[in-house]
């Protein structure tokens, strides 16, 4: 078997096909090997085989440092990032993992959101944040900080070096729908019914999820107890919560100076029954 690569999944310039697609129409190859997002365009010069599906996720590190702990204490405030409106509207910063197949599904995202346009246009673009998937994890694990990425290789680099308390601080949400893929054979193609028995065999036999097991990296499960965020409550300063200790104090101070005015008053009504009463037995007498 003679396999050759390319950098591109397939896509038309200039009223020509490249990378996968454009190889397995010139016949430069019988099929190609891996998976292949489905688009009709692409139906008018090659046919699919075998159909999956994929997603690309936001993975993103919500974690409050002491800081925004002590301001917790004071006031709510909800860091909920689930969708890509509330993404725009945060402060965080916002990374793509250079792959041609997630910059392609963030660009077309951004044609028919315009959160996303958005955050391409004044997140993404002018800080040239397209980054390996190594440096988008390291920046993810710094926190404020989210990374359009392929989750089956980032997750396995988030395994290695996020702490276990830290991997409970992750979430995640997909950009986009689950999208069907296939792998690439020429019009009329023999090999498709081949591809399709051999498929359907690895399946059946439970070949298939045990390598998924074995190669795609799945999140880290959150098996700490506690979060970061949880664990950073014991480091808040005092300086943080003076404000806090102060009206503990004025409390506790106003709360003693009631209980001893009660009970001077208490004393004095005590006193003046008893002299009442011992005025009383003497006029009888």
């Amino acid at each position: 078997m003679n396999i050759k690569s390319t950098n591109s999944w397939g896509y038309k310039i200039h009223n020509k096909w490249d990378g996968i697609v454009g190889m397995v129409e010139s016949g430069e190859v019988d099929f190609s090997v891996c998976l292949n997002a489905i688009r009709l365009e692409r139906l008018d010069v090659i046919d699919y085989a075998a159909n999956s599906i994929w997603t690309i996720n936001l993975i993103i590190y919500q974690f409050y440092s002491s800081s925004i702990v002590s301001s917790l204490l004071r006031h709510t405030v909800t860091l909920n990032i689930d969708s890509v409106k509330k993404l725009e509207e945060s402060g965080f910063d916002v990374g793509v993992e250079n792959l041609q197949f997630v910059t392609k599904a963030i660009e077309k995202h951004g044609e028919i959101d315009p959160y996303m346009k958005r955050i391409i246009d004044k997140k993404i673009n002018p800080k040239s944040e397209y980054l390996v998937v190594k440096e988008g994890v390291q920046r993810i694990r710094k926190g404020h900080y989210a990374f359009f990425t392929d989750p089956s290789t980032s997750y396995w680099i988030i395994k290695n070096i996020f702490s276990e308390a830290e991997k409970c601080d992750l979430s995640e949400f997909a950009i986009n729908k689950p999208e069907a893929t296939a792998y690439l054979v020429p019009k009329k193609s023999p090999y498709k019914k081949l591809i399709n028995y051999a498929n359907d065999v690895l399946m059946e036999t439970g070949l298939v999820e045990r390598e998924l097991r074995k190669w795609y990296g799945m999140k880290p499960k959150c098996v700490a107890g506690k979060t970061k965020t949880e664990e950073s409550l014991v480091s808040v300063g005092i300086k943080d919560i003076a404000s806090l200790l102060v009206f503990l104090s004025v409390g506790v101070i106003v709360s003693l100076t009631v209980l001893i005015m009660e009970i001077i008053v208490h004393q004095y009504h005590t006193e003046k029954t008893k002299t009442n009463e011992r005025t009383v037995k003497i006029y009888i007498t």
